[in-house]
């Protein structure tokens, strides 16, 4: 492996820990606020879903990533799809009248943007 290729191969395993840390820290959020109120089984429920969905979230980011042809890029209207698709499944919206038509344009973000944008942002703007 070339020394270039390994140095991204070493950031973006750098930047899935950080992530994985990040995760970690809102899992340990999330389970504060549950205990800090009612423990009322649908906020449980919401709470898992939504630190999955974040999770998912992340997942096809680095997935997008790990397909592109530099490793350092994403097709974010590839990830936006990807991640509609998931977040429609898992509220299992799919199955009722309400769909969603994207038309996004192919647009390229360096990972340094995609991550952040893409793991919190767009998940959060999409579910709520």
């Amino acid at each position: 492996m070339t020394k270039p290729k390994n140095f991204v191969k070493k950031e973006i395993h750098h930047r899935i820990k950080n992530n994985l840390q990040v995760i970690s820290s809102l899992l340990e959020l999330e389970c504060e606020n549950l205990l800090s109120g009612d423990l009322e089984r649908e906020k449980v429920i919401e709470a898992f879903r939504e630190s999955n969905n974040r999770i998912i979230s992340m997942s096809i980011i680095h997935e997008e990533l790990y397909n592109s042809k530099d490793m350092e890029t994403i097709n974010f209207a590839s990830y936006l799809k990807e991640l509609t698709d998931d977040l429609f499944k898992s509220y299992k919206v799919g199955s009722s009248d309400i769909q969603l038509l994207l038309d996004v344009d192919d647009i390229f973000f360096e990972m340094d943007n995609a991550i952040p944008l893409g793991s919190l942002s767009m998940n959060s703007f999409l579910i709520h």
